[in-house]
C-alpha cells in the first residue's frame, strides 16, 4: 500500500472501531466522502482546458456523461493535476487523523500479515 492507501485505510478502521453508533458511523463517512469530493474537484477543473470548460457551461445540453467523463480525462492528463491532488489529500488525511486523535479515538491497530 502506498501513503494515501495507509492513511485512509486506518482512519476508515479508527471510525469503524469505534464506540459510535452505526449511525455516526455512516455519518462520518458521508462526510469523509463529500469533503474529498470538494477537495478533489476543484483541483480537476482547474486543469480541464479552458475552452472545453467554457465550451460545457456555455452548452449544457451538450455536457452528457461520455462529455463528462472526456473532461474530466483532460484534467487527468496534465501531469500536474494528480501531483496536486495527492498533495492536497494527504494534507486533509493528515487534518483528519489529527481530529480523530483530539477527540480521543484510538488508532486502529495495526493488521498482522502472515
Amino acid at each position: 500500500m502506498d501513503d494515501f492507501d495507509d492513511k485512509f485505510t486506518a482512519i476508515i478502521d479508527r471510525i469503524q472501531t469505534s464506540s459510535m453508533s452505526d449511525e455516526e458511523k455512516a455519518n462520518s463517512y458521508a462526510q469523509l466522502r463529500v469533503g474529498l469530493h470538494k477537495l478533489v474537484w476543484p483541483i480537476l477543473l482547474d486543469h480541464i482546458p479552458e475552452h472545453d470548460l467554457k465550451d460545457s457551461v456555455d452548452h449544457p445540453e451538450n455536457l452528457t456523461v461520455t462529455r463528462y467523463a472526456e473532461l474530466i480525462g483532460m484534467a487527468l492528463d496534465d501531469a500536474a493535476t494528480a501531483g496536486e491532488i495527492h498533495a492536497e489529500v494527504m494534507e486533509a488525511l493528515d487534518e483528519i487523523d489529527g481530529l480523530l486523535t483530539k477527540q480521543g479515538f484510538p488508532a486502529a491497530m495495526p493488521q498482522k500479515t502472515q
